[in-house]
């Protein structure tokens, strides 16, 4: 998504077969000069194989930022 000037995108993925199958697409979105927003495994899924993403909460989790 485009806001303005700012290029976002959020990811969530369930499990570890399909975070390994997007990582190269998140990549070329960060490559692109998307800020990606993903939930608490995502971010460590992403950051543990150095690829920068900023960390959101569920809303159940009842902490901020949340989607």
């Amino acid at each position: 998504m485009i806001f303005g000037n700012r290029k976002i995108f959020f990811l969530q993925t369930q499990n570890l077969k399909n975070k390994n199958k997007f990582f190269d697409s998140a990549a070329m979105l960060r490559e692109m000069g998307y800020t990606i927003y993903t939930t608490q495994n995502t971010h460590k899924f992403l950051t543990a194989r150095g690829l920068q993403c900023e960390m959101v909460h569920k809303m159940h989790e009842e902490k901020s930022p949340n989607v």
